[in-house]
């Protein structure tokens, strides 16, 4: 099925895309002219590339393009890059007799090709990046069916901001290395944790290596800078005290500590809880109930058998009425200033220390079980063994989860 496009682009306003249309995955020329509708490969799945080489097309004399049509020699417009090679197809076809005219041609469009490039590079700054970086994100993710979860998309979004917000419309290959240093001390002005710092830095890395990549910038001149000094930690859990007082705060909202209690449950990560849907509540043909985190809403799809401390909350639970009250970030920064009323802020305990209690519990009771704890956290299993369980072995089923799961026990 033909796809037209009337303002396919939203890149850039002012391209040409009227004689463009596509059919299955590549763009074609379309042309109606004498009365005669034309429709020809552009050889490419690249809109951009497309357009170029519309533009070349239409650059033709009616004649001479109605003549390149018929003929159907329009592909040596594309496919040559030398004048070696194109006046041997020349010759070999014996499409002109002029073979002077014909290099003469070549030669100017190859020429007009070529300035259209550079004028593309000099135009990218990171409000089109952005839209170049998730449109292709997003055709990836259908090609390979590796979705990329909305928490990820969070972020790139969130980075996205910060580099327009700091660099405005300027054209990211004149940004010099020290621009983007002082784009970082920006952000450690702003009080941002140099691990926070470190992970935006990063995600513009990955940016910028796509940039490079597909040729829209000539050099990642943030490739050569060093990542900020980050102090590893080792986080605590919560104690028994810890809990006790948290699910006793009378300051804390009873709603929200059915959410905390699902966290310390599940190990689900808070943003995990925030994307949940009635979709994901399952219950499979031996009567056990369980959470199926599917790839298209999470970064780490995976099935985990529901406590029976948890279910009625789960299965009671206005999912919507969350995300309508509340952004992604908002909602766990909220979460987080919850466990602040019963727990000091200085002792850095957070919704994420409710996943390590969660594993530090399961990791103590059954210490020859890391494989199925880190199936249920979603966390990536050693290489080899990987490869024997979940490729072959599909994973550990539910029966296997279910004797960890109902083995947690809080005393809260």
């Amino acid at each position: 099925m033909a796809i037209y496009f009337t303002n396919y682009d939203t890149i850039q306003k002012n391209y040409d895309t009227k004689n463009i249309c596509k059919v299955g995955n590549t763009f074609y020329y379309r042309k109606r002219i004498k009365y005669k509708l034309y429709r020809i490969s552009l050889f490419t799945k690249n809109l951009i590339i497309a357009i170029k080489r519309v533009k070349i097309l239409n650059l033709m004399e009616k004649d001479d393009l109605l003549f390149t049509l018929e003929k159907g020699d329009y592909k040596l417009i594309f496919e040559y890059d030398t004048h070696d090679e194109l006046m041997e197809v020349l010759k070999l076809h014996n499409l002109h007799e002029n073979l002077d005219i014909e290099v003469e041609k070549f030669e100017n469009k190859n020429r007009l090709l070529k300035e259209e490039s550079t004028k593309e590079l000099e135009k990218i700054n990171f409000f089109k990046l952005e839209t170049l970086f998730i449109n292709a994100k997003k055709e990836e993710a259908k090609k390979t069916q590796r979705k990329v979860g909305i928490g990820t998309y969070t972020k790139y979004a969130q980075t996205f901001s910060d580099l327009k917000k700091f660099f405005d419309i300027e054209k990211i290959d004149n940004i010099t290395k020290e621009r983007f240093e002082d784009f970082r001390d920006s952000l450690v002005k702003k009080g941002l944790q140099n691990s926070t710092i470190n992970e935006k830095m990063m995600y513009i890395n990955v940016f910028l290596k796509f940039a490079k990549v597909n040729g829209f910038i000539k050099e990642n001149k943030l490739a050569s800078i060093k990542s900020l000094f980050v102090k590893e930690v080792e986080k605590d859990i919560f104690t028994n005290e810890d809990l006790k007082n948290i699910f006793n705060c009378n300051r804390i909202k009873d709603d929200h500590k059915k959410i905390l209690k699902i966290l310390l449950y599940s190990g689900m990560r808070i943003m995990e809880i925030y994307n949940l849907s009635k979709q994901n509540l399952k219950t499979n043909k031996d009567g056990i109930k369980y959470l199926n985190l599917e790839i298209t809403k999470f970064d780490k799809p995976r099935d985990i058998p529901i406590h029976k401390e948890i279910e009625d909350i789960l299965f009671n639970l206005d999912f919507e009425k969350i995300r309508n009250t509340w952004k992604p970030t908002r909602y766990a920064n909220y979460s987080n200033e919850q466990i602040f009323k019963a727990i000091p802020k200085i002792q850095e305990k957070t919704n994420h220390t409710f996943r390590a209690n969660f594993v530090n519990f399961l990791i103590n009771k059954f210490p020859d079980q890391i494989e199925v704890i880190q199936e249920i956290v979603g966390h990536e299993k050693e290489a080899k063994t990987k490869l024997t369980i979940k490729k072959y072995g599909k994973g550990f089923n539910l029966e296997v989860k279910k004797k960890l799961i109902d083995a947690l026990d809080f005393d809260i």
